[in-house]
């Protein structure tokens, strides 16, 4: 992943390669946040991969639950 890309650029390219579905059992969209386990916080998605993360950082992936 280019430095200047964003999180969710990243996320959204994982999805497919870790085969995440992109859609609820009733077909509604399901977003994934990040987590960074360094700093134990959730990224944004407009913020740029070389200025969060480093090398051997760990993420996790999670889908954002909404309630509605």
């Amino acid at each position: 992943m280019p430095v200047d890309g964003s999180i969710g650029e990243l996320v959204d390219g994982l999805l497919p390669r870790l085969r995440l579905s992109s859609l609820d059992r009733s077909g509604q969209p399901v977003h994934y946040d990040a987590r960074l386990q360094r700093e134990e916080r959730h990224l944004h998605r407009t913020e740029r991969v070389g200025d969060a993360l480093l090398p051997d950082d760990h993420l996790v992936l999670h889908p954002r639950v909404v309630a509605g």
